[in-house]
């Protein structure tokens, strides 16, 4: 899992991208290859996460120990790009990486928009306990912080841990669109999910910051015959990549 950029070659990108004339989008790429995760600041709600990239260069986020099914937000593990706060050329645009969930409680989610202060975000996740994709918008000051916006079919669409998928969500205004394939597999011209917030929603004055979030979905781990009282949540990111909306 290479890397072309470092951190600093990164900044020189996104500098490079917004210039008139150049037609380069990317604002943020990482694969990892430094070895570190410099310029991701952690947000861990757990306070059990950890934080690493792996022997192979590709980054882990993960529960130390067992979380509370009690806990009001997942158990959330959460890493924001520090140098998009405040910029406003993130307030669209297009996120995508390679993930992999490494246990069957977690949900791994892609964020546009995170608000640093209120944590408000949209979120386009990979759910191994719901076994398929969704596309939800998170805001902790409601009942219940997760709103699923749209979501696909796991009969027709499943999502498992232990295997490899692509993730690419985007935001334009409020309108969002989820594409996931194999990894290997060629990308569909098709969105799997596509949907106009019609709420509120997170507007694009909300916040500008991507993010990458480990997490658990409550519902379908109290649907089992017997419900666990505490999870590990773990997943793996590469390749994190966010360009500008054309």
């Amino acid at each position: 899992m290479r890397s072309l950029f470092s951190t600093a070659w990164l900044t020189l990108v996104a500098t490079l991208v917004l210039a008139p004339g150049v037609r380069a989008q990317v604002l943020l790429f990482d694969a990892f290859s430094d070895g570190n995760d410099f310029g991701w600041e952690h947000v861990d709600t757990s306070g059990v996460g950890i934080y690493e990239v792996t022997d192979d260069f590709a980054y882990r986020i993960r529960s130390g120990s067992p979380i509370s099914v009690a806990h009001p937000f997942g158990g959330a593990i959460d890493t924001e790009w520090e140098l998009a706060m405040g910029d406003p050329h993130f307030k669209n645009g297009v996120i995508s990486a390679t993930i992999r969930a490494n246990t069957p409680e977690t949900t791994l989610s892609l964020v546009m928009r995170e608000d640093h202060t209120t944590f408000k975000g949209y979120h386009f996740c990979a759910s191994a306990s719901y076994g398929t994709f969704s596309i939800r918008s998170f805001d902790p000051s409601r009942a219940q912080p997760f709103m699923i916006l749209a979501t696909a079919d796991p009969a027709l669409f499943p999502f498992h841990a232990g295997e490899d998928w692509n993730l690419k969500g985007s935001v334009n205004g409020n309108r969002l669109t989820l594409k996931a394939w194999r990894v290997g597999d060629p990308e569909p011209k098709q969105p799997l999910l596509t949907v106009i917030d019609g709420e509120a929603g997170i507007g694009p004055n909300n916040g500008t910051e991507p993010c990458m979030v480990v997490f658990f979905d409550l519902a379908p781990l109290m649907a089992r015959p017997v419900p666990p009282t505490e999870v590990w949540i773990s997943g793996i990111f590469d390749d994190i990549t966010v360009s500008k909306q054309k």
